[in-house]
């Protein structure tokens, strides 16, 4: 399902020159997108804490840090 950016105010993304991309948020919101942002699709979160901020060594490799020290950590 596609998703627009409303509430949830999203802190982070990143698209990487494959298309590829990721949004982290509010409320532990996670989006992905594989077609360079035309569309978005809702991830399922293992928190609902806010999620402020993401880092990637490459498209497959990536962590995001959010409130209270929570550490998500997403490897294919």
């Amino acid at each position: 399902r596609d998703v627009k950016f409303t509430g949830n105010g999203h802190t982070d993304f990143i698209i990487f020159e494959s298309g590829i991309g990721w949004s982290v948020g509010g409320s532990g919101q996670i989006l992905f997108t594989g077609n360079g942002g035309d569309n978005w699709q809702l991830v399922n979160s293992p928190t609902n804490v806010n999620i402020y901020s993401m880092d990637w060594i490459d498209e497959s490799n990536g962590w995001a840090i959010g409130y209270g020290g929570v550490v998500l950590r997403y490897s294919e």
